[in-house]
């Protein structure tokens, strides 16, 4: 269990990079990514379940209100950063990793570093616990 949450029952998404855990009724999206390792999952009411893996990703979209700072650990590129934010009238929480020693070359001829950004939101503010589960659920693979 975390945080009340019972996730016995929950599937795992596992790349070489990173895994997490999330509900099964979350149905896995047509790839859209254009630069980047994008998946997108959804459910029937209207939760979503993003990942992207790669660089010029954010920890926000435009338009999103942070409602709070959940866990906040800035404990240089080791530790991820989760927080939670309003999306309109639904919430969101979600986790921004750098990767520990990632970097790629980026568009600009500069070096970006590889990170991680796993959000989940819902239309409905009591779906944020089971929210907050899934992104404390995410690893890195060493």
């Amino acid at each position: 269990m975390t945080s009340g949450i019972d996730t016995s029952d929950w599937q795992e998404f596992r790349t070489p990079r990173y895994s997490f855990r999330f509900p099964r009724s979350y149905v896995l999206q047509p790839d859209r990514s254009v630069d980047s390792a994008v998946d997108e999952w959804s459910t029937a009411d209207g939760r979503t379940l993003t990942s992207d893996y790669g660089f010029y990703n954010g920890p926000f979209r435009p338009g999103l209100r942070r409602l709070d700072f959940v866990e906040c650990q800035f404990g240089g590129n080791r530790e991820p950063q989760i927080v939670t934010f309003r999306t309109g009238e639904g919430v969101g929480a979600g986790l921004y990793w750098v990767v520990p020693g990632g970097r790629t070359n980026d568009a600009m001829g500069g070096v970006s570093p590889l990170a991680l950004w796993v959000g989940a939101e819902s239309p409905r503010a009591e779906h944020l616990s089971e929210l907050l589960a899934i992104v404390r659920s995410v690893r890195l693979q060493q």
